[in-house]
């Protein structure tokens, strides 16, 4: 018998969720007790990442939506704990979840501004000011988030869709009592080509800012190299955190193309295979938050040499216990 799609999105969820959380519990250890003197400065960056990570995990927990077309309707489907409760606080949590996810793209310009600001201007910005440049990426994503209420909220169209058939091809019909949709908007209205026209525009911007700061960051470094004998180690900071940065950053690049996979998918073909596929697709944007720690763990030298030493005097230990 062939797998549900529920059941998919449950076994991705069990490796996603426990990993992301001890790797993002283990890097904040890591980021607070094994940063190396000139990583201190740039802390605050990577602890951003993970709490950002962290709520998204929560989220996913919490809401567990589940992506699915049917009747050329593109749904989100909550199969969390909480999904019993009735709209608008169903709906709410969907949103909330959509909050973290496009907070956590959209705030990712923050590090590069303040990189620009220490390296450039050798000036440290203020716990305060870094506060403010995230309440203005959070206060973009709210725009997107009503924009989103305005074009998904499930109204009276959700009474013209047989939840029946999508309960059971999703395999939840068990749950069919409970089962509800959290979202729902079909690719080619209007409301909904203005919220993603929005948070194109938002993404756009973000990404431009950290493409200038990028920029600007490496010509500086590069002259500073050439002209001067820069501390080594400065150098290395820098370069680990280039890859961090930039690996991060991609990661989001991958979610958003994906989405836009599913909407075209879904408004060009109407085969079963093709809006399968789609489903499926909408799985990886889990992953994003397991990722994230793993690159920065793997990438800072002091990170990756305490975890695998650590691991490689255990494995040492026990061989001379055993005598092989």
């Amino acid at each position: 018998m062939a797998v549900s799609v529920s059941a998919i999105y449950f076994i991705n969820d069990i490796i996603c969720v426990p990993f992301g959380l001890i790797l993002n519990t283990l890097l904040v250890w890591l980021i607070l007790n094994r940063s190396r003197k000139e990583m201190e400065v740039y802390s605050k960056i990577l602890l951003q990442t993970c709490v950002v990570d962290i709520l998204y995990i929560i989220f996913t927990v919490i809401v567990q939506p589940i992506y699915f077309v049917y009747d050329d309707w593109n749904l989100l489907i909550p199969n969390g704990p909480l999904r019993i409760i009735d709209h608008p606080w169903n709906f709410t949590l969907m949103a909330a979840n959509f909050f973290v996810c496009y907070f956590s793209i959209t705030s990712n310009c923050v590090p590069f501004i303040y990189r620009y600001q220490v390296i450039c201007k050798t000036n440290i910005m203020s716990l305060l000011n870094y506060f403010i440049l995230l309440m203005l990426c959070a206060v973009a994503i709210l725009v997107y988030i009503g924009l989103l209420t305005w074009s998904t909220y499930p109204h009276d169209a959700s009474q013209n869709v047989n939840i029946t058939a999508i309960a059971e091809l999703i395999g939840l019909s068990n749950d069919l009592p409970e089962f509800q949709i959290g979202l729902m908007m079909k690719a080619e209205s209007i409301p909904w080509a203005i919220t993603c026209c929005y948070v194109v525009l938002v993404e756009l911007f973000t990404y431009a800012l950290m493409i200038i700061c990028g920029w600007k960051i490496r010509n500086y470094v590069g002259d500073i190299i050439k002209t001067t004998r820069y501390c080594r180690r400065y150098i290395e900071v820098n370069r680990q955190l280039n890859y961090i940065l930039a690996l991060q950053t991609s990661l989001p690049i991958v979610e958003l193309s994906l989405s836009l996979i599913c909407m075209i998918v879904s408004i060009f073909f109407k085969s079963c295979f093709a809006t399968r596929a789609v489903t499926f697709v909408f799985i990886s944007f889990r992953w994003v938050p397991l990722l994230n720690p793993l690159i920065t763990i793997l990438v800072v030298k002091p990170y990756r040499n305490f975890i695998f030493r650590k691991q490689n005097r255990n494995i040492i230990s026990r061989t001379s216990f055993t005598g092989h």
